[in-house]
């Protein structure tokens, strides 16, 4: 049997404990439960093959990092997450998500995720406060992430094809983005 290890980052309060569990265990947590670490795990069957996907949640909160820092080794590849109707998680998944997961896992392939996209239909929330899919996207280029998929726990939708499209990265049935590569400077 396969077995491949993701791990969810992004900001608190993004979505990743409702991700998480309505993958493993069909549960939507109608409270939001912080979450220093958990590892919660799917066998499913892929291509007719068995798989065991163990989804490691970890903590958004930056009190955490040390914990969330010992999680990059085990994982085979990074899901990264923010809240479509939060423009303060984009601005984060920039300026620190993104670094801390080049830094601590530089070779492990991202894939992008926007949760809550169950907002984009909320009357109660004006549309100057989400996040455009185009501008997901080009969210997507400046990671580098080998693909963007919006979800929502709350709904169900898209769940399962966060971490089947897991899956087929780490099978190479969905191509990686190439590394930037490097500017060499040439002397004349």
């Amino acid at each position: 049997m396969n077995s491949f290890n993701c791990l969810l980052i992004g900001d608190g309060g993004v979505g990743k404990t409702a991700l998480a569990s309505v993958f493993t265990q069909n549960i939507y947590p109608e409270e939001r439960i912080p979450t220093v670490v958990d590892f919660m795990s799917r066998n499913l069957v892929h291509n007719n093959q068995p798989v065991n996907l163990t989804v490691q949640d970890s903590a958004g909160q930056k009190d955490y990092t040390r914990v969330r820092l010992t999680q990059y080794p085990a994982c085979n590849i990074i899901i990264l997450c923010f809240a479509v109707n939060d423009k303060n998680s984009v601005e984060n998944v920039k300026s620190y998500w993104l670094p801390e997961a080049r830094h601590n896992a530089p070779s492990k392939p991202i894939i992008l995720v926007g949760t809550k996209a169950d907002t984009r239909h909320d009357s109660q929330i004006q549309s100057s406060y989400l996040i455009s899919k185009d501008q997901s996207e080009q969210l997507k280029k400046q990671c580098g992430a080998c693909l963007y998929v919006e979800c929502s726990a709350k709904d169900r939708s898209n769940v399962d094809l966060v971490f089947v499209s897991a899956i087929k990265v780490l099978k190479g049935e969905i191509v990686q983005n190439p590394k930037p590569k490097l500017k060499i400077c040439d002397i004349l």
